[in-house]
């Protein structure tokens, strides 16, 4: 947490940024390492940053790793790759029948079974995590508003990844909305949506339902523009006027022909 507090403030001199009004992203992993690091800062009282944080967003996260871990080595990631992910550094690597290291992944998923590895795994996913957490008025104030869009057809981290953290939150306390992409995976929302450009997104702010910063949960339509629902979150909450980005703003280009997209979509192993 030192070391986000020194960041925040040096990043901000480099760029005018203004530390007071921060919205912190994170996509996958990264939104797992979001909530991770703002729950313990809100628990422990321990850092300025998260005071300066207006709005926390979490992208097609990871936050329950005990429930996801099987479908990971299910996937091809060794066990040993993910307990080091989790730092989790003194369990014995299992062999499989033919001597080689996570080369089975029936023997691996077995092995993601042991109770001492359940509970570390549980010790490091924000869904469990913030149900103690939580418990502290305290600690819930220090927290700001939260929104996790999360891909309704996600093969890598499921909606459920979502839709339980909100339901911790929420009940918690915390002002949480949860907005689901409508035939969106896992890397659509932050990759291959924006090969398309901006005007591709523009087309279809219509479909965005009325902004409603208090909102629970919502579900944006495969055509709509949720980064416009994003951008308009993020202007409400560091105490702009929450409307819908303007159409004199400059489109980004498009990056790549949609057949190519398209394409990406299909081979991504995500």
């Amino acid at each position: 947490n030192a070391g986000v507090d020194r960041a925040v403030h040096e990043l901000a001199e480099r760029f005018g940024g203004d530390p007071e009004k921060l919205c912190l992203i994170g996509q996958s992993a990264g939104a797992h390492l979001v909530l991770t690091a703002a729950l313990a800062c809100a628990e422990r009282n321990d850092a300025t940053w998260l005071s300066g944080v207006k709005l926390l967003v979490g992208v097609s996260g990871v936050y329950d790793v005990e429930a996801i871990a099987p479908k990971m080595i299910e996937m091809g990631l060794p066990r040993s790759l993910l307990y080091r992910l989790m730092a989790i550094k003194d369990v014995e690597p299992i062999p499989d029948g033919d001597g080689d290291i996570d080369g089975d992944a029936e023997t691996n998923h077995e092995a993601s079974e042991d109770p001492d590895v359940r509970a570390r795994l549980r010790a490091r996913s924000p869904t469990f995590v913030a149900r103690g957490v939580l418990k502290s008025p305290e600690a819930v104030a220090r927290l700001p508003p939260v929104v996790l869009y999360h891909g309704e057809t996600d093969r890598s981290s499921p909606p459920k990844q979502s839709t339980d953290l909100h339901a911790v939150l929420s009940s918690g306390g915390v002002a949480s909305s949860h907005v689901l992409l409508q035939g969106k995976g896992h890397t659509e929302p932050v990759l291959t949506d924006l090969m398309r450009g901006d005007k591709a997104l523009s087309s279809s702010v219509s479909s965005l339902p009325a902004f409603d910063v208090e909102s629970g949960d919502l579900e944006l339509s495969s055509d709509a523009p949720w980064t416009f629902d994003l951008l308009t979150r993020m202007e409400s909450a560091v105490g702009g006027v929450a409307e819908s980005p303007s159409e004199s703003l400059p489109l980004a280009p498009r990056l790549a022909p949609d057949w190519m997209v398209r394409l990406a979509v299909v081979v991504s192993p995500f």
